[in-house]
């Protein structure tokens, strides 16, 4: 509760003002449907990658920048000055002098200098490379690991929802039979243990169910605000 209150910035959340899942909720429809689709949109709009890419192209440019110490230099320059004399032959006398030319000069040999920043800036390049590799990868193994829990999500929540109403007519059979003489209380505390827990595992599995459908977004590049109001849609509020 106190990670909660940070993240929205309050000093204290009362669990009573956190709207819970409705009831009705079952799950959303995956589009695209297909794992190559998403694997796609991951490649060329994740943030993470299309930073890290960024990176390696920086990187690229400062290997170039670093041989080119290597190349001629042509620098071309203009300057103009004005000059008044104040010797006694040349008094008040005014020079303008302006000057306009190329300068090209040839670097033959710096001490080894453009050489080790060339290959210093090639590891650099290297290693972006290798980081841009290790990102891919960590990120194309979460978008597959969302996208199945999106696809067993959708059984899970069935399985359960369907083991949900089983409990609950267990409860009602189990204290029907008291009455009659055929069960105890303690079949029916059972009975409703095993109500209860279902109805935790139903809700964990919306929950979990409604992380896959998000991250799956995020790690594809493609999660909008549309997408967030769709999952608060399933929230209700409090009752």
């Amino acid at each position: 509760m106190r990670e909660l209150g940070a993240l929205i910035g309050v000093q204290s959340v009362n669990i009573q003002d956190l709207a819970p899942l409705n009831q009705s909720f079952s799950a959303f429809t995956l589009t695209p449907a297909n794992y190559d689709t998403w694997h796609e949109l991951a490649i060329s709009n994740n943030p993470t990658l299309a930073s890290q890419r960024q990176a390696v192209e920086v990187a690229r440019y400062e290997v170039e920048r670093n041989r080119a110490g290597h190349l001629p230099k042509i620098t071309a320059y203009a300057s103009a000055r004005q000059q008044e004399s104040d010797s006694g032959n040349t008094y008040n006398q005014r020079y303008d002098t302006n000057t306009i030319g190329i300068e090209v000069s040839m670097p033959l040999y710096a001490g080894g200098g453009i050489s080790a920043s060339t290959r210093q800036a090639s590891r650099g390049m290297e290693q972006a490379e290798y980081e841009l590799e290790g990102k891919t990868r960590e990120t194309l193994i979460e978008l597959r690991r969302q996208f199945s829990a999106c696809l067993s999500g959708v059984s899970k929540l069935r399985a359960y929802q369907k083991a949900l109403t089983s409990a609950e007519a267990l409860v009602v059979s189990t204290k029907q039979s008291i009455l009659g003489g055929e069960r105890v209380n303690l079949d029916a505390l059972n009975a409703e243990q095993q109500l209860y827990t279902t109805r935790r595992d139903l809700a964990q599995a919306r929950y979990d169910y409604l992380m896959a459908w998000t991250k799956l977004h995020y790690y594809a590049g493609n999660l909008r605000d549309t997408d967030l109001a769709k999952v608060d849609e399933a929230f209700g509020p409090v009752k």
